[in-house]
């Protein structure tokens, strides 16, 4: 039987997901269901990428997912 999905880690917490790339949007609601809002900055940071081994995200970017990619989602409350 064939596995479908990429293994990464979103804080700390092993995910599967069912894409080959993943946006900052996609990584900031994996990381925090639900925790957007009007006054909610989130920072995406990642690691263990392939071809580009670490970097960060803004809005609108995505980056290719390579299995085991760690990622770091912290969210600030702007007010």
């Amino acid at each position: 039987m064939m596995q479908t999905g990429t293994e990464i880690i979103v804080n700390g917490r092993p995910r599967k997901v069912e894409a080959s790339e993943l946006s900052f949007e996609a990584v900031s609601e994996l990381a925090f269901p639900g925790g957007s809002g009007p006054n909610i900055v989130f920072t995406v940071s990642y690691r263990k990428g392939d071809p580009k081994k670490q970097g960060t995200l803004v809005a609108g970017e995505s980056v290719a997912l390579a299995p085991g990619m760690i990622f770091d989602v912290t969210r600030t409350d702007k007010s």
